[in-house]
């Protein structure tokens, strides 16, 4: 059954699936082609007659990508990506909790119309709307060229955060008109959809676009510097056979070349991302984590988390890693530790995987410190940093275990978005009456803390703030408040000066 709305710059045809109103493929900002390529978002200007949004929109160009084999999923992808889709129970004037999700991908894959993404549970489940966004990616987004042929392209390697602002102010003017409150939208990223969170909050003009946000698995340090993101586009030019003076060349290239270059660069870099929000002294000032103050909080709830095992996705899917020995990681460790140091790093986590009943595989000891030092370390300092402020932050850890390769995924990266939007199988994510559970009590505590700011619900119980007692959430077969269970490695990076 279709429905129409109207909103502030026109009006949407979308239809009634099931017990969901869905408006798919709407757009927010013009399309970024043209002279628009990789200039800030211009916001959606108003249509006539009716815009059908019946169709999942385009997504950005990116490379094909898939963590986990058979996983991979093709949509059509275009530059003119931005868009966003909108589950809602109706379309009325009852004022519902926003969810608004930013998807994660190291800021060069993923879009907001993945499967993992659809169907809009949590929305019917929790009577509240939700919206996925896409924004660009790679070089389309984080691009930095404004250091390069005397700025003729001005971009700052930022514009993909841009887009996610420009999105937010979209549904801020319209939600009303899809049963949305405008005055309670709850910001949710994974990855670098967290990332993204972190960045926002510390932009200017963002202060009134949301009152709660969720950081999943993110990292607010995990930016680049100006130099980093302009020694990264010298190389990508280098790769297109043009020198920095031709820099105006690179609007003659498709979307096509780009991505091509993109793929020769990230297996040139051998990194895991060559693209990230950039510190362009304008937009973004510095780390959120080191720039971050009160008045950026002041009365914002925090439901934070991390995955257990959040590595081992990348380990397992990538020789390289698999195939480390000890003195492998020694040299790499080297670059940024001392000789003690290392030592050290290696011993503990050599032993905490012996306390686990696990053999200290190489491997297995790189995942586990590039778990700490890049998602839990990152989160602990952004959770000490909002108890400062005295600001609610509810802290958890998800600890179900993928049944993937025999069981030795564990609780990695993505796992929880399954649960969250109630997309999992017995393949990767595992099923049955305790995914059920794990689901439903997932879904129950963020749209509690959408509505109220505090995730505490039936299924799970009082979840209290991390406060002095450092409380934490266990997410996994069993659910459950715990005292500081990660009060062992934040000690052991704190005696050793550790950081990211």
């Amino acid at each position: 059954m279709d429905v129409i709305v109207e909103t502030k710059r026109g009006k949407l045809a979308g239809e009634k699936i099931g017990e969901l109103f869905v408006f798919k493929g709407v757009p927010y900002a013009e399309a970024p082609t043209g002279f628009l390529r990789w200039m800030p978002p211009k916001i959606k200007e108003k249509w006539d007659g009716i815009k059908e949004a019946k169709q999942y929109g385009c997504i950005c160009p990116q490379p094909e990508f898939e963590l986990v084999e058979g996983t991979l999923f093709k949509e059509k992808q275009n530059e003119d990506c931005l868009c966003l889709n909108i589950y809602t129970p109706g379309v009325d004037d009852k004022k519902r909790p926003v969810i608004v999700f930013i998807h994660g991908g190291a800021f060069m894959f993923g879009s907001s119309s993945h499967p993992l993404y659809r169907k809009g549970k949590i929305s019917s489940r929790q009577n509240v709307v939700l919206v996925t966004i896409n924004y660009r990616l790679g070089p389309f987004g984080f691009l930095r060229l404004k250091d390069l042929g005397d700025g003729r392209i001005p971009s700052t390697g930022i514009e993909g955060i841009l887009d996610q602002i420009c999105a937010l102010k979209w549904i801020k003017e319209n939600i009303e008109v899809f049963g949305g409150d405008p005055e309670n939208i709850t910001l949710v990223g994974e990855s670098a959809g967290g990332i993204s969170i972190a960045c926002i909050l510390v932009m200017e003009g963002t202060e009134n676009l949301f009152k709660r946000i969720v950081i999943q698995s993110g990292n607010a340090e995990a930016v680049f510097s100006g130099e980093k993101a302009t020694e990264y586009a010298r190389r990508l030019l280098k790769i297109l056979g043009i020198n920095e003076k031709e820099v105006e060349k690179l609007r003659g290239f498709s979307s096509e070349e780009l991505v091509k270059a993109e793929e020769a660069l990230l297996k040139e870099s051998k990194e895991l991302t060559v693209f990230s929000p950039t510190i362009d002294g304008d937009h973004l000032k510095g780390k959120p984590i080191d720039i971050l103050r009160k008045e950026h909080v002041s009365n914002i709830s925090l439901l934070i988390g991390t995955n257990l095992h959040e590595w081992n996705i990348f380990s397992l899917t990538d020789p390289r890693i698999r195939s480390l020995e000890i003195e492998d990681i020694k040299k790499v460790l080297l670059k940024s530790f001392s000789e003690g140091s290392v030592n050290q790093i290696l011993n503990y986590y050599s032993e905490r995987l012996k306390k686990e009943g696990i053999e200290p595989k190489a491997w297995r000891i790189y995942s586990y410190f590039m778990t700490d030092t890049f998602f839990l370390i990152p989160t602990l300092e952004l959770v000490e940093k909002w108890v400062s402020f005295s600001c609610p932050v509810f802290l958890y850890l998800f600890t179900w275990p993928s049944p993937y390769l025999g069981g030795e995924l564990g609780s990695c990266h993505t796992l929880e978005l399954g649960f969250l939007f109630g997309n999992y199988d017995d393949r990767f994510f595992g099923s049955g009456r305790d995914a059920d559970r794990l689901s439903k009590s997932m879904q129950d505590a963020w749209a509690s803390f959408a509505r109220t700011g505090d995730p505490s619900c039936e299924s799970l119980g009082s979840w209290s703030d991390y406060g002095k007692e450092k409380k934490v959430m266990i997410l996994g077969k069993d659910c459950f408040l715990m005292e500081d269970p990660h009060k062992e490695v934040r000690e052991f990076y704190k005696s050793l000066a550790l950081s990211l």
